[in-house]
């Protein structure tokens, strides 16, 4: 190329790059106004700023990965307010801008939106694997856990399930490992370092709270502490609360309601084994039995866990099947009643020296015998002693949720002409009608 022509080349290129300095908005006197269509252009383009800034879209924040100017070197990571005045002293020396800091702020947000960054998305996309299965053997070998066809399906479901939400952030992830053991043998440790610690959330807030949508937002791993602590109302509004798939709160000083799929999968701890308040069998809560967090041997194999992790949900490997027997293991965890063995035995017409009313029906010996209906007031006064002026509704709560547990089914019915509401036994082999 010849000179002339590279000197030419050389002009076009420079005119094309400073073509924006050209658009930018003056006054009768030519000097720049401190508008924010200009002030938005040389963030945009100022060879000085240009490329400093990204919106890390997980944790919902701008970044600075190159030193601003106007700033004496604060370290690069979350912009600060020091930023946003430095720039305004900086506007004013470069262009004669007397620009006001919540436009420079403004300006910033909008220019970091063009170089939108995701932390984890990045990590497990760099990540290649050996092709040695280790995700499924999560729970024996760094948790301490039995080895089981339980456990090492609910370690996958775990890994999957948290990959799945970094690549498809609200897709729909309905269940929550519940992690029990002892005090101090790293159930929470474990949580927090399943993936990067900053990435990690102790969930503290109501769930009723818009707090709790700020607190989770900016998470892939959250954990719900002590779940034997939560009362029976706490727990189902977990459950609620665990299978959102959009998080919904205003911003402070925000005009708009703003909508964040879901990216952080739940786990739960505590040291007991009698956490479960669910009469129903709590289908969404899995739990393992761990002894100690072997945190030096996990680490190690952490990325490759997540390697294979990724490898697994992007060959389709589903998350939502549940064991075969999680059924029996959430039942193994319900928090049992009292009252749950008279009951059973009076309906079972085994309560020696129980009484019977006529209004409770029962079935014929042949039938097997027992209790074919009843209405929570005669269960509370004949299986429990408890008179009818002394029954509240809390006694008539805990009785519908044994009931509940033993599978009989509310019937509302007609008793000396009013209408009432009476548990029925479940059908059985044998029976001639449903009961």
């Amino acid at each position: 190329m010849s000179a002339k022509r590279r000197h030419l080349t050389i002009a076009a290129e420079s005119s094309t790059v400073d073509a924006w300095r050209a658009d930018l908005v003056r006054d009768a006197k030519n000097e720049h106004r401190a508008v924010f269509v200009n002030i938005l252009a040389i963030v945009r383009h100022d060879p000085e700023i240009k490329g400093s800034l990204q919106y890390n879209s997980l944790l919902g924040q701008v970044e600075i990965v190159r030193r601003l100017p106007g700033v004496i070197d604060t370290g690069l990571g979350p912009i600060k307010d020091v930023h946003v005045h430095g720039l305004v002293a900086w506007l004013g020396e470069r262009y004669g801008l007397h620009a006001k800091p919540g436009q420079v702020s403004d300006a910033i947000t909008l220019a970091a939106q063009e170089n939108v960054f995701d932390p984890a998305r990045a990590y497990m996309e760099s990540l290649a694997w050996d092709g040695v299965e280790r995700v499924q053997f999560y729970a024996e070998r760094y948790l301490g856990a039995e080895p089981s066809a339980y456990n090492r399906r609910v370690s996958t479901i775990i890994f999957v399930s948290v990959a799945a939400r970094v690549f498809q952030p609200g897709c729909k992830v309905d269940t929550m490992v519940i992690l029990e053991g002892a005090q101090g043998c790293g159930k929470t440790t474990a949580v927090r370092h399943l993936l990067n610690p900053d990435w990690f959330v102790e969930v503290t807030e109501s769930f009723d709270s818009p707090e709790v949508v700020r607190q989770v937002r900016g998470a892939h791993v959250g954990e719900i502490g002590e779940m034997s602590s939560l009362s029976r109302s706490e727990f189902n509004r977990t459950k609620q609360f665990i299978t959102q798939q959009i998080d919904r709160v205003r911003e402070p000083y925000a005009r708009f309601v703003a909508s964040y799929p879901r990216r952080c999968v739940f786990f739960g701890t505590t040291n007991q084994d009698d956490w479960n308040r669910d009469p129903t069998g709590a289908r969404r809560f899995l739990p393992i039995r761990v002894s100690a967090f072997n945190m030096q041997a996990f680490l190690g194999d952490r990325d490759q866990l997540w390697a294979e992790a990724v490898a697994l949900y992007r060959d389709g490997a589903d998350f939502w099947t549940l064991p075969e027997t999680a059924t029996d293991e959430q039942d193994a965890r319900y928090d049992h009643d009292a009252w749950s063995d008279p009951i059973a035995a009076w309906l079972a017409v085994k309560a020696d020296g129980k009484y019977y009313p006529p209004s409770v029906e029962t079935r014929a010996t042949d039938l097997g015998g027992g209790v074919r209906r009843a209405s929570a007031a005669e269960i509370l006064q004949h299986a429990l002693n408890v008179a009818i002026g002394k029954q509240s509704k809390a006694d008539q709560m805990r009785v519908a949720n044994i009931m509940r547990k033993l599978e009989w089914q509310r019937e509302r019915t007609w008793c000396n002409g009013a209408r009432t509401v009476k548990y029925c036994r479940p059908r059985e082999d044998g029976d001639d009608v449903p009961f």
